[in-house]
Parts: C-alpha cells; sequence; structure tokens
C-alpha cells in the first residue's frame, strides 16, 4: 500500500512539474516599458511626458487594463500647456482621456536595452483642446 501511494505522489508530481513548465513556455511575461519622463523607463508609469522638449503635454493619474499586450489600454488626465498668452505664462488645462501605447520596439534607453512603447493615442473622455485633431497622437520617447 506505501510502495503504491509513492508511486501515485510521485506520478503527481511529475504532472504538476509538466504542466506548470508548459504553462511557461505559452506565457512567458514580457517586461514591456515606457517612459516616464523621458529619461527613466517604468513598468505601469502613473505619469507620462508626451513632449519632452517643454513638458507641455503630461499624462497624469495613469491606470492600466492590459499591461504587457502589444497595445496597452488605460485611462487618466491629459495636463496640457495652454500658451496664453504665451507658453511661459499660460495656464495648464487638465483633460480625462483614455490612453493606447502600441509599436513596441526593443530601443536603447539610459544605457539599457529594453522593449518599449513607442506610441500613443489619445481619445478624450468630455471636454478636449480646441487643437485636439492635432493632439490625439504622440511619439514616446527615451532620450537618453
Amino acid at each position: 500500500m506505501k510502495t503504491t501511494l509513492a508511486a501515485l505522489a510521485s506520478v503527481a508530481a511529475v504532472v504538476v512539474v509538466s504542466a506548470t513548465a508548459a504553462v511557461a513556455q505559452i506565457n512567458p511575461v514580457p517586461q514591456t516599458y515606457a517612459p516616464r519622463d523621458c529619461t527613466s523607463p517604468k513598468i505601469e508609469p502613473r505619469s507620462i511626458t508626451l513632449t519632452c522638449a517643454d513638458s507641455g503635454a503630461v499624462l497624469k493619474h495613469l491606470r492600466w487594463k492590459n499591461w504587457f499586450e502589444p497595445v496597452v489600454k488605460g485611462e487618466g488626465d491629459l495636463y496640457l500647456k495652454d500658451c496664453d498668452p504665451n507658453c511661459a505664462e499660460g495656464g495648464i488645462d487638465r483633460y480625462r482621456v483614455k490612453v493606447k501605447l502600441y509599436d513596441v520596439e526593443t530601443v536603447q534607453c539610459v544605457g539599457q536595452t529594453l522593449d518599449m512603447y513607442q506610441k500613443a493615442k489619445l481619445r478624450y473622455l468630455g471636454d478636449a483642446p480646441p487643437n485636439a485633431n492635432r493632439l490625439r497622437k504622440f511619439d514616446v520617447e527615451c532620450v537618453s
């Protein structure tokens, strides 16, 4: 009886290990990043600077639904300089947005080789800025 139980336990252990290995081969977990502030790669960043030259467009309070997919979706707030009367003196407006990140490429970022989302597409929820058509698609970059 003890021999039969030991044999069954061995078979069960082999089945569990084999099943775990098969799942790991089917569903590898990639490490995909986005440039949080144009120089800091981050997985599931809570903020992303869209315009690195002047920080005139920044996504904040981001929540993601499906990170590590080829196209990742989330929601948050776009903080946008209104440049009225000029960009140095103007205020900052906030818009609720849905965000898609896509176009994963292997790139160099601050001395590291990483898989990073390269493009962002916004959909405004409610109010949109006056020039919203030009503010829907962005290249998200890591400036090394």
